[in-house]
């Protein structure tokens, strides 16, 4: 079993709406990925403190990006004061391997 870690971001304000990527290239890797597997579903979860799912509301889903290995979320929105946990699980076909990397993103109003 792999060990990965989770990324802590920097602080984003409410207002900002980025682009966050995630590299999944030693995951899979790891995991011996085939030359002919290739991402081709992502799902991503973002719980606020009280672990609601928030992910309608801070993902965009249209400007998801999947480059080789590495998958761009776009995030947006937040409630100040709020540090959110999110997950973002690639999967590769035809073999079906999952890796899942965690987060957290913190917001705050500067």
């Amino acid at each position: 079993m792999a060990d990965y870690k989770i990324d802590y971001f920097d602080v984003k304000q409410p207002a900002e709406k980025f682009y966050y990527a995630f590299d999944f290239t030693n995951a899979f890797r790891n995991l011996s990925i085939s030359d002919t597997d290739t991402i081709n579903t992502v799902e991503v979860t973002i719980l606020d403190p009280n672990n609601v799912d928030v992910t309608a509301d801070m993902v965009d889903d249209t400007k998801q990006i999947i480059d080789g290995c590495i998958v761009y979320i776009f995030i947006q929105g937040g409630t100040s004061g709020n540090t959110y946990k999110g997950t973002v699980k690639a999967t590769a076909t035809p073999s079906g391997q999952i890796a899942e990397m965690d987060f957290y993103l913190p917001v705050e109003e500067l």
